[in-house]
């Protein structure tokens, strides 16, 4: 079969799902694969059947350096032009062919290619970069290196999060939380599932290249929301399980079938909830609704299922009998413990089948085989090592019952260990990513103020041409004036220059939506007042030709009059910016004394300006309560007015759509030399079940993408590094008041 190549091509079904069986030894088939690569490219096309032919050959050798060298030779010439697509589909192949017989290479290589990747930027080389990384996480995983792993995609993650690039970083959070979901940190592996699956459009339905589908489209939609269910099957959620299962079922047409796999998860999932009635029927229709050939890990995982279904049944020779016809197929196939579609481990089932008849020694037997095949998974050792010492006491060998428990108390204490790693990493990740959008924030709202500051200065440039030209006119007949005529043209032009550089000094920094909205005034004023002098300007040049001096004077005097003004709003836009300018430096987060109730004040309106901003439709009051005898004291005032802005930001956010929404700040010097300051609202308030989860990290009851669930968790930190402390009063229906307590450190 082949297709001619225009461009692009639009062919070749997933490579790695078609085997090749090799006839010949390991030599031979490296010279078989060098033979066929040259023959893949003919004058009028591409010959697909032999290009998939060879890439499966690949998949299943055991390479070495030479022959990789080799097969990237010929697989340069494969392409045309810019565009490496087929170089890198070999090149795919060769790290399956790696995954399976050197981890470690595997990780080595596929890096390389990753970072030759990112330098391409021809069509569809970020839906390459996105089946290169899911590849990759399968060494991390099977070499016990999910540490190593979990650096390097957090890394591609942030990298991705910079560049705006939604294929990565749906590609990144479904490897993560697959590595967490492998540690039993299923909150963080729902929690990346799902950010994985806010990437996706289901209204993609594209197929190109050896990919099925896009890899944030409808398809891969489809199985990370399968993977989903997975997830929550884990946690124990079975309600949010199954209905994800159900949703996945409810999606699949001719195009996607994913019936089977999630009808096996909902399987499972019954199976977990002792509800056995559905079970029969959904493993017939996982069968049934498999594509091609009942082989392979797939049916495996049907029939420990189905065993597991008939030991809780009392039938243990049908679970017996189907033990051994997976055990077959694991031979044949030689499938490892942990594919794609599960855990496969028979010995298992087979030590439950024969604990549930008292056969204990039989059952220890089983699963000490288990043990030794499922050494690297180490969610499946702990159940194993439980079970092996429940069988143990049921023997009556209570040393032997022990030294298990010891064991699984160890590997137990390793995840737990592993797992207060990962939170760790996975704060200070979600911390970095929240720094990263604040600067793309800062610089989106930096270049809309600099075309602002542009347009002002434009205009100004713009009036003060315009007087130049009059008064160049007004005297150009009179000889005895043209010096004082060229200083004036001098100095005005020396000021439009320090107009300009002093309007391109201007901080742009995050809260630049209140600055618009400050300096919109007096910029109507300088308009309005341009506009007036314009028209006095064109009475003069009348008053002129009509020789009325008189008239002209008295012009003259007006339109001084409206510089004057133009000059006084201008100074006034000026000072409006210096003043922003002071809250928009980083600084060096070094304290200083600070007046709480400016620093409060300023805020207030700054977050009030900042919201009106981006929505022209909201409004609420405000109101502040200060206490006039509170002193200086010392704290880093950005951190502070961190803290005040994020809880006023909240504060109005609460009160949107409520009758008469007042937002109150109040400011007080307790007895006992305490410094408080307290923002409170006329909100709905917050509901008692979540009220003692505002302050952890990455809590949020916004939708997903709208908040990070880090504000409030690191407002806590800086006031309690000031040595005070955040607290939190609500009523639902009537309100919430956050109190900040700081010490008086004052100078």
């Amino acid at each position: 079969m082949k297709i001619r190549f225009t461009g692009k091509i639009i062919l070749i079904i997933i490579i790695l799902s078609c085997p090749f069986k090799a006839m010949h030894g390991q030599t031979s088939r490296v010279d078989s694969v060098l033979q066929m690569l040259p023959e893949v490219r003919q004058e009028n096309g591409i010959d697909t059947s032999k290009f998939v032919q060879a890439t499966s050959l690949i998949d299943e050798l055991t390479l070495a350096d030479d022959d990789i060298s080799q097969i990237e030779e010929f697989a340069r010439e494969l392409d045309r032009k810019d565009d490496r697509f087929l170089e890198y589909i070999v090149r795919h192949s060769i790290l399956l062919s790696l995954v399976g017989n050197d981890n470690d290479k595997a990780i080595s290589y596929g890096q390389s290619c990753l970072d030759e990747l990112e330098q391409e930027k021809w069509p569809y080389s970020n839906w390459m970069r996105s089946a290169y990384l899911k590849t990759l996480r399968l060494p991390f995983r099977n070499s016990d290196r999910i540490n190593d792993g979990f650096t390097y995609f957090s890394e591609k993650l942030v990298d991705a999060k910079s560049e705006n690039d939604s294929v990565t970083l749906a590609a990144c959070h479904y490897v993560l939380g697959g590595f967490y979901s492998i540690i039993s940190l299923q909150d963080q592996a729902i929690y990346n599932m799902q950010k994985s699956i806010s990437y996706m459009d289901t209204t993609i339905v594209s197929r190109h290249y050896f990919f099925r589908s896009s890899p944030i489209g409808r398809s891969t939609y489809m199985n990370n929301s399968h993977v989903l269910g997975l997830f929550y099957q884990q946690a124990k959620d079975y309600q949010k399980a199954l209905d994800q299962f159900s949703f996945v079922i409810s999606m699949c047409d001719s195009t996607f079938d994913m019936e089977p796999v999630s009808s096996k998860g909902a399987a499972e999932t019954y199976l977990e909830m002792d509800s056995l009635a559905p079970v029969p029927e959904l493993l017939e229709i996982a069968r049934s609704r498999f594509p091609g050939d009942l082989t392979g890990s797939f049916p495996v995982v049907l029939n420990q299922i189905e065993a597991e279904y008939c030991i809780k049944k009392g039938d243990f020779e049908r679970a017996d009998s189907l033990l051994q016809a997976a055990w077959e197929e694991v031979r044949r196939e030689n499938i490892p413990p942990s594919p794609f579609s599960g855990t496969v481990n028979p010995d298992y089932y087979l030590a439950l089948s024969h604990q549930a008849r008292s056969q204990y020694a039989k059952a220890i037997e089983f699963v000490e085989k288990d043990i030794k095949r499922v050494i690297n998974l180490r969610g499946q050792l702990l159940v194993d090592y439980k079970l092996l010492a429940e069988l143990n006491l049921q023997v009556g060998d209570g040393a032997k019952a022990a030294q298990a428990y010891r064991t699984y108390i160890d590997i137990q204490d390793d995840i737990l260990t592993e797992q207060a790693a990962f939170r760790k990493s996975s704060f200070e990740l979600e911390q970095e990513m929240n720094e990263r959008e604040i600067s793309i924030a800062n610089l989106e709202n930096e270049n809309e103020v600099a075309g602002l500051t542009r347009n002002f200065t434009i205009g100004l440039a713009v009036l003060l041409f315009i007087l130049a030209l009059v008064v160049y006119n007004r005297y150009r007949t009179k000889q005895r004036d043209n010096n004082k005529l060229s200083e004036t043209l001098s100095s005005l032009k020396s000021t439009q220059s320090q107009l300009i550089q002093s309007e391109k000094m201007a901080s742009l920094g995050e809260l630049t939506a209140g600055i618009a909205h400050e300096i919109q005034n007096p910029l109507n004023f300088v308009n309005n007042f341009s506009e007036v002098s314009r028209e006095l300007i064109d009475e003069m040049e009348e008053e002129i030709s009509n020789g009325n001096m008189e008239e002209v004077k008295e012009l003259s005097k007006d339109i001084d009059a409206n510089l004057e003004k133009i000059t006084h709003h201008g100074k006034r836009a000026d000072a409006i910016v210096k003043g922003m300018l002071a809250h928009s430096r980083s600084g060096k987060g070094e304290k200083k004394p600070t007046d709480l109730n400016r620093l409060a004040e300023e805020y207030l309106k700054l977050s009030y300006h900042g919201i009106r901003a981006k929505d022209k439709s909201f409004n609420a009051d405000f109101k502040t309560d200060f206490d006039d005898n509170l002193p200086k004291v010392n704290v880093v005032p950005q951190d502070i007015g961190r803290v005040l802005l994020n809880l006023i930001n909240n504060a109005f956010q609460a009160v949107n759509g409520v009758s008469n929404p007042t937002v109150t700040v109040k400011t007080k010097r307790t007895t006992n030399d305490e410094l408080r300051i307290t923002i409170t609202d006329n909100g709905p308030g917050i509901p008692p079940d979540i009220k003692d989860k505002i302050f952890q990290p990455f809590f949020t009851t916004k939708p997903t993408g709208q908040g990070t669930g880090l504000g409030l968790s690191l407002s806590y930190d800086i006031v309690k590094a000031h040595g005070g402390e955040l607290t939190v009063e609500t009523e639902e229906g009537k309100g919430t008041s956050f109190l900040i307590r700081l010490p008086n450190q004052s100078v």
